[in-house]
């Protein structure tokens, strides 16, 4: 296991990087109303905040009762929500290790225009990669995974304190072209190990699952389709369920 937990950044005054907390405190209330709700009707609520490629381009619609927000909403609620515990938790600590610092060299409003425009950026990648798909997508990978690069450019021979478990904890010290270098090379091989899967995924940048893979929901998901009748309680073990008005093919598999 190697997982960022800080960095060598020397601060002579702390500044309050308010934004960073803010995005990680908007990702836990989500969280936390999404787990709320009861597994019979979760995923009825959860979608219309989810972004759907072919429900962006009409090529499918919600239903009625589903349409809660426009459309074009949905670029950005979907970076708040996550598909279960080790999605959420790898995320926001990628996001504070590197968010806090690039925070503090760009500034506030800067940083907010940086997070958000890599969020979109992300999602329309993925739209037009597969603008038909009728998978519902949610994270804020994209986002961090931009925060990520804008580090690099920023900090590049900065120190990543880095916690190591073989035997015991271990940390260590990385420079950040090394770990954030490694970690792009890391999602080109999955790209490449893709259609050798067992099971068909789409890989994309995912900073903190300690892995890259994620499927339809910017999580991995098993190669089948959870009941209509029951939808799954969001997790990044299950499957989507269906909640279109045209049946969608089943999570992660192309038709």
């Amino acid at each position: 296991m190697f997982l960022p937990i800080g960095d060598d950044i020397e601060r002579e005054a702390a500044p309050f990087q308010f934004l960073t907390i803010l995005f990680v405190f908007g990702c836990v209330a989500a969280f936390g109303w999404e787990i709320s709700l009861p597994a019979e009707t979760a995923w009825q609520q959860i979608i219309p905040f989810t972004m759907t490629p072919a429900v962006v381009f009409g090529y499918e619609q919600l239903p009625l009762q589903m349409m809660l927000i426009p459309v074009e909403f949905t670029l950005v609620t979907s970076m708040f929500l996550h598909g279960g515990w080790e999605h959420l938790i790898g995320n926001m600590i990628f996001l504070w290790v590197f968010g806090s610092s690039v925070e503090e060299a760009t500034g506030h409003v800067r940083f907010f225009l940086l997070y958000l425009l890599c969020g979109l950026a992300a999602s329309f990648g993925h739209i037009m990669l597969d603008p038909a798909s009728s998978v519902p997508t949610l994270g804020a990978s994209g986002a961090i995974s931009g925060i990520m690069g804008a580090y690099l450019l920023v900090y590049p021979f900065n120190k990543i304190k880095v916690l190591v478990f073989a035997i015991s904890f271990v940390v260590v010290r990385v420079p950040a072209l090394l770990w954030i270098g490694g970690w792009i090379f890391w999602q080109c091989v999955e790209v490449w190990m893709a259609p050798f899967s067992p099971v068909r995924r789409r890989f994309w940048p995912r900073p903190g699952s300690g892995r890259s893979a994620r499927s339809s929901r910017r999580d991995s998901s098993p190669d089948r389709q959870a009941p209509a009748s029951r939808p799954a309680r969001p997790s990044s073990r299950q499957g989507c369920p269906s909640a279109f008005v045209r049946s969608p093919p089943p999570c992660g598999r192309r038709p």
